[in-house]
C-alpha cells in the first residue's frame, strides 16, 4: 500500500527521466550523480575471464626504469646498487634456460619424482625448463637480500613451482593455480607448503605455455595479481611476474591500475653472438622485483597472521587496542573501489574497507552518521562511534594514483553483521523482509532525505543464519534509543498483529496499534547495508557529482536506460493485484494518511507532449523500490526450497 510509484513515464516519446513536479523540484537542492556507464560483467572465479577482461581494459605499460622506481624507491640513489655488485656483474650470469636440469616442484616431491621418472634429470613439464632456472636465480637474489635486510632476519622468501596445486582459501573461491608462488620460509617453523593459502602468498607468477598466446599468458599473470590483492587487504599493492624462455615482464597491481613492463630479454647478444647480460634491463629489474617483495606497500594498521594454517588479520585501533581474528567475509574486484569486508566471528564488529576518491560528494560514514544522528534508525547498519574515515600511514592518507586520479583507503567499523537475504529459502521470511525494506526506503527519504541507490543482493542482509533469522531480537535490548522523528514507521510483524482470525469479514485487532512500543514497531531481522552509492538529496555542496549507478541487474529500468520508455514500449509490467480487504483495513489503522494519499487507479504511464521541458536526472525512492522488485525476481530464479 505504500506509494513508492515511479515518476510518470512517457509512452509517446523518449524523454530524460524524471519529469518532476514543481513541488518535488523544490525539495531537492542538487541534481543526482550521473548514471555510470555499464562495465563488463564476468565470473570472478574464472581465470580466463579475468585474463580477457582485466588485461585488455586496465593495463598500462611502463618502462623498466619506471617499474624499478615504483617497486624500489631507494634505487633512485645510484649508491643503492653497490649492494648488488656481485649479482650485477656483467659476466653473462643470467638464468641458463638451456639447462637440462629439472628440480622437483618442491622437496616433498623429490622421492615421487625419482620413483615415477626413468630419467629424473628430465623436466616433468615443458614449462619446468623455463621455470626452474628462473626460480633458482630469484632464490639466489632472495637469499642475498634477506642477509642485507635486518627486518627480515626471521624468514627468507622462497620462489616455488606449484604445478597443479592451487593455493587454498581464496575469498571468491577461485581454484586458479599460479605456476610460481612466493612464500615466507621461517627459520624455525614446521609450516608445510602443502597447505599454502592465498593469504600466505607474497607474490605470484605465470610461466608461458606453448599452448597459450603471449597475450593470454600475460593476462593470466595479471589475473593472479588481482586474485592476490583480494586475499591481502593488508597490502596496498602487490607485484607479480610473467616468464618466457627468453624474456620476462614484471607486473604491479593496485586499486587504480595494473602496470607492466614490455617483455624484456634476460640477456642480449654481443658482437660475437654470445649472450651478454644487460643489468639495467634485466638484472636490476629482477633485483628490484625481489626487493619489493621484502618491502611491500603495507597498511600499518592491519597485520597478517602468517604463522597460522589459514591466516587471519589483526586491526590496530588508534588507541593501540588490537582486534584479532578478522577473516575476509567478502571481496569484490581488486580494481576500482576494491571493497573488502572483514569480521570477527566472536564479536559483532564488521570492517568495510575501500579505495575511494577523497573528493567525492557523499561519504558513506557521513550518510550513516546522519541516518542515526538523532537515535537508532531501525533496519539500517550502525557505525561504531570512532575511527570511520580515511586510513592513514603516519599523517598521510594511504593512497594509490594513476594519471592524477587518486584513490584513498577508507575504513568504517560497523556494529551489525548479517547474512545475505539471497541465502534465505523461505518465501514468507523473504516477503516480510522486503516489505520492511520498502518501509526503510520510504522513511529514509522522508525523514532523512537519504536515497540508497544500490538496492541489490549483496546489500540486503538479515541477522542470524539463512532460514533462521533473528526475527524477535532487537539491536541491543529494551533500552535501545530509537530515533523519535520516524512518524508512523512500522514493520510488518507489528502491523499484522491481530490478524489471527482468518474469516474474511472479521475486523483486525488493532489494540496494539499506536501507541506501540518502539521494540514492537521496529521488530525485524532486516539490515540494509552499503550506502557507498547513497545520496543526500538535501545536500547543497559544491563538489562535482561522480557517476553512481548501483548494481546493473537490480537497477530500475529507467535509470539503466538513461531515458523514459519510448513510444510503443510493450514491456510494461501489469499493475499490482488488489489487497485483501482485511489487510487493507489493518493497514489503514496504522497508516490512515498513506491510504488517503494512495490512488488505486493511478496511471503508471502518462502521455507527455512533444514540447515538454524535462529537468535533468534526479534519483527517486521509486527507483529503489523497483530494485526491490528485481531482487525478488532474482531470488525466485535462484531459490531452491525443499
Amino acid at each position: 500500500m505504500t506509494d513508492l510509484s515511479s515518476v510518470p513515464l512517457s509512452n509517446e516519446r523518449t524523454t530524460t527521466p524524471p519529469i518532476n513536479t514543481p513541488q518535488e523540484v523544490g525539495q531537492v537542492s542538487h541534481g543526482s550523480s550521473p548514471v555510470k556507464a555499464a562495465t563488463t560483467v564476468f565470473d570472478q572465479t574464472k581465470q580466463d575471464q579475468w585474463a580477457r577482461t582485466v588485461y585488455k581494459g586496465y593495463h598500462s605499460e611502463i618502462s623498466p626504469e619506471d617499474m624499478i622506481t615504483k617497486l624500489c624507491p631507494p634505487a633512485e640513489d645510484k649508491n643503492f646498487w653497490d649492494n648488488f655488485s656481485n649479482l650485477l656483474k656483467d659476466d653473462g650470469n643470467v638464468p641458463d634456460l638451456n639447462t637440462k636440469k629439472a628440480l622437483p616442484v618442491d622437496r616433498a616431491d623429490a622421492d615421487k619424482l625419482k620413483d615415477n621418472t626413468k630419467n629424473p634429470e628430465s623436466p616433468r613439464q615443458p614449462e619446468d625448463k623455463i621455470a626452474i632456472p628462473i626460480i633458482e636465480f630469484l632464490n639466489e637474489i632472495s637469499d642475498f637480500i634477506s642477509i642485507k635486510s635486518p627486518s627480515t632476519q626471521s624468514y627468507t622468501l622462497r620462489f616455488m613451482r606449484r604445478g597443479s596445486k592451487a593455493p587454498l582459501d581464496h575469498p571468491v573461491k577461485t581454484e586458479c593455480r599460479p605456476d610460481v608462488v612466493v612464500y615466507r620460509k621461517y627459520r624455525h617453523s614446521k609450516f608445510t607448503t602443502e597447505k599454502l593459502s592465498w593469504s600466505h602468498l607474497e607474490g605470484t607468477a605465470e610461466v608461458k605455455s606453448s599452448k597459450k598466446s603471449i597475450e593470454i599468458s600475460q593476462g593470466q599473470a595479471a589475473a593472479y595479481t588481482a586474485y592476490h590483492l583480494q586475499a591481502r587487504p593488508d597490502r596496498v599493492s602487490v607485484t607479480g611476474a610473467w616468464f618466457d624462455h627468453d624474456k620476462f615482464s614484471i607486473i604491479h597491481t593496485d586499486a587504480c591500475r595494473i602496470y607492466h613492463t614490455k617483455p624484456i630479454p634476460y640477456a642480449t647478444p654481443d658482437k660475437k653472438g654470445k649472450q651478454k647480460a644487460d643489468p639495467p634491463r634485466s638484472k636490476r629489474l629482477l633485483c628490484a622485483y625481489v626487493w619489493s617483495l621484502y618491502h611491500p606497500n603495507l597498511d600499518p594498521t592491519l597485520f597478517n597472521s602468517m604463522n597460522k594454517l589459514v591466516p587471519d588479520f589483526t586491526w590496530r585501533r588508534q588507541n593501540g587496542e588490537l582486534l584479532r581474528g578478522l577473516g575476509i567475509k567478502f571481496a569484490v574486484k581488486a580494481l576500482g573501489r576494491r571493497t573488502t569486508i572483514l569480521f570477527n566471528s566472536n564479536a559483532e564488529i564488521v570492517l568495510k574497507e575501500q579505495y575511494i576518491y577523497p573528493d567525492r560528494r557523499f561519504l558513506e560514514w557521513d550518510l550513516l552518521n546522519k541516518i542515526h544522528g538523532s537515535g537508532v534508525f531501525p533496519g539500517v547498519v550502525r557505525l561504531e562511534e570512532q575511527e570511520n574515515g580515511l586510513v592513514k600511514r603516519g599523517t598521510e592518507n594511504i593512497s594509490v594514483e594513476h594519471e592524477g586520479m587518486i584513490r584513498c583507503k577508507s575504513r568504517i567499523c560497523m556494529k551489525d553483521k548479517g547474512t545475505p537475504l539471497l541465502k534465505v529459502k523461505k518465501l514468507l521470511i523473504v516477503l516480510k523482509v522486503l516489505y520492511d525494506l520498502l518501509e526503510v526506503i520510504l522513511k529514509l527519504h522522508e525523514c532523512r532525505g537519504i536515497l540508497h541507490r544500490d538496492i541489490s543482493a549483496g546489500n540486503i542482509l538479515v541477522r542470524g543464519e539463512d532460514d533462521n533469522p533473528n526475527e524477535h531480537i532487537q539491536y541491543d535490548d529494551d533500552s535501545t534509543r530509537y530515533a523519535q522523528d520516524l512518524g508512523d514507521m512500522c514493520f510488518i510483524d507489528c502491523m499484522l498483529k491481530g490478524l489471527d482470525d482468518k474469516s474474511e469479514d472479521a475486523e483486525p485487532d488493532t489494540s496494539g496499534a499506536f501507541p506501540a512500543t518502539d521494540n514492537e514497531r521496529f521488530r525485524s531481522p532486516l539490515l540494509l547495508a552499503d550506502f557507498d552509492s547513497g545520496e543526500d538529496v538535501k545536500d547543497n555542496g559544491e563538489k562535482e557529482p561522480l557517476p553512481r549507478t548501483g548494481t546493473p541487474v537490480f537497477t530500475a529500468r529507467m535509470v539503466r536506460n538513461k531515458t523514459c520508455y519510448p513510444a510503443g514500449d510493450d514491456q510494461r509490467s501489469p499493475g499490482p493485484p488488489g489487497v485483501h480487504k482485511r489487510i487493507r483495513r489493518c493497514y489503514k489503522k496504522w497508516h490512515p494518511a498513506r491510504v488517503e494519499a494512495y490512488v488505486d487507479v493511478q496511471k503508471e504511464f502518462v502521455t507527455v507532449p512533444d514540447d515538454t521541458k524535462v529537468p535533468g536526472y534526479q534519483h527517486r525512492p521509486g527507483y529503489d523500490a523497483e530494485s526491490v522488485f528485481w531482487f525478488l525476481v532474482y531470488w525466485g530464479m535462484l531459490a531452491k526450497p525443499t
